[in-house]
């Protein structure tokens, strides 16, 4: 009767990993997809290749159905123990864990500043900030302003907007140096009057032949401010390095800034660089994050009510996963963990391989009571039986993970960390959560029978 678990272990990882596809990062979406398809191929091994070589082989002389490990037998029997003495006690501090958990969630803080991904101290971090103080910044901000108007920005009038918006534009935090075309016809001013001082500034009159002149000496520098048909011009502003949360504000600031500067319908204003895209993917890491979380979740639900043909039965074996979900989420919380390509997978990850253990815990539990076991047998035997198989699985496979410490990318640290830790409370939540839930359940279900019956003699 293992083969139906296997499946449904199969079907459900590859739900949990397929999610991923929902997301808009193409990253993200490739490696959930891809991830799907060796699930699938590892489980078609499973239920084909591998029964099929078991079955050419010769029969082992001596025959043992597992090794004699003391240590985890007496771990098995304190855990089966603990399930039933004090399985409501295990709920309610499983409940309390759970509201703490999504009182710290809003405090996980997304980040896609790729500089915050490396140590402080390091190489790139020391560079970053040599940046940021003699130059501004890394990265620019475009803010391209079009006068609809062919010759529109050889008005004065116009080019004074420019100049008062690029003076405003530098008193934002993170923002510096900005240059346009104004900067370039302001040196020109002052240099066509024996670089007078005091003609550093936008010439009365005369555009046109000033950015003739211009043309004349660097085409390609002017073409770099303002377009062919001197329509549109665009303004740069160096941005430092920051937070995620610092340059979505300052976004918002600038973006307030050229509604009250440009903020009638004669302008259209184009706003770009790298600090927009930052700013766009931070908006689709926390869309992709619920898209997938939430239909892994509801995916595994369904498809092990389809399968072990009952709701009830579906939830049971969910329930655990989101408790492991809600506790990798508290923990990103506790910590200060922030939410970038790298820790938003792990959910997905938790839901697609964590509920493995539930499944495999689950038809053990059921396949003992349709023998004619009762409640307490069949846990105890589901535990100290698939207790074993988990636990070797959970090892392995938080091992692999614990690798990725070695690596010098901290955001991979800290992926095989969490994802390490999500595996062992998934283990656990099989191992204890589950079968306390089962015990609650069926006290519930016996006061509920017993209140009908009472209710029956009554009439």
């Amino acid at each position: 009767k293992v083969g139906m678990a296997i499946v449904m272990a199969g079907i459900t990882t590859i739900a949990g990993f397929s999610s991923l596809g929902l997301s808009d990062l193409t990253i993200i979406k490739d490696f959930g997809l891809f991830t799907a398809f060796g699930v699938f191929a590892a489980l078609i091994m499973s239920i084909t290749f591998l029964p099929a070589t078991l079955f050419l082989l010769k029969k082992p002389k001596h025959l043992r159905a597992a090794e004699d490990r003391k240590l985890l037998d007496k771990l098995c029997s304190n855990i089966s123990k603990l399930v039933n003495r004090h399985a409501v006690l295990i709920i309610m501090g499983v409940i309390i864990i759970c509201l703490l958990s999504l009182w710290v969630v809003p405090q996980i803080k997304p980040e896609t500043n790729y500089i915050t991904f490396f140590q402080q101290g390091s190489e790139i971090r020391k560079a970053d900030a040599l940046v940021n103080t003699k130059f501004g910044g890394s990265e620019s901000l475009e803010i391209i302003v079009d006068t609809k108007k062919r010759n529109g920005i050889e008005n004065p009038d116009f080019l004074k907007k420019v100049k008062n918006f690029q003076t405003e534009l530098e008193e934002i935090d993170l923002l510096s140096n900005s240059m346009s075309v104004v900067d370039l016809l302001e040196e020109e001013n002052q240099a066509l009057n024996q670089g007078d001082e005091k003609f550093e500034r936008l010439p009365d009159r005369g555009i046109a032949q000033y950015l003739l002149l211009l043309s004349s000496d660097d085409d390609d520098l002017l073409s770099d401010f303002i377009d062919f048909d001197h329509q549109e011009v665009r303004i740069r502003v160096m941005v430092a390095s920051a937070s995620s949360q610092q340059t979505k504000l300052m976004i918002q600031k600038v973006r307030g800034l050229i509604d009250d500067k440009f903020g009638n319908k004669s302008y259209d204003i184009t706003l770009t660089g790298t600090p927009i895209l930052s700013n766009r993917l931070t908006d689709m890491i926390i869309s992709s994050q619920i898209k997938s979380l939430l239909s892994s979740i509801l995916l595994a639900f369904i498809i092990t009510s389809i399968l072990l043909k009952s709701p009830l039965k579906g939830f049971a074996c969910s329930f655990p996963i989101a408790v492991t979900v809600l506790i990798n989420f508290g923990l990103m919380g506790w910590t200060s963990v922030p939410l970038n390509v790298a820790t938003s997978m792990i959910a997905s990850i938790a839901v697609g391989v964590g509920v493995d253990y539930s499944i495999h815990f689950y038809t053990r539990y059921q396949e003992e009571r349709e023998k004619g076991a009762n409640l307490k047998e069949a846990l105890e035997i589901a535990i100290k039986t698939i207790g074993r198989a988990n636990y070797f699985n959970a090892t392995a496979v938080t091992a692999g993970f614990l690798v990725l410490l070695f690596s010098s990318f901290p955001p991979l640290k800290t992926f095989g960390l969490l994802t390490s830790i999500t595996m062992l409370v998934s283990f656990l939540g099989a191992m204890v959560v589950l079968p306390s839930l089962i015990i609650v359940g069926a006290k519930i279900s016996d006061v509920m029978s017993s209140e009908d019956d009472i209710s029956l003699r009554g009439r």
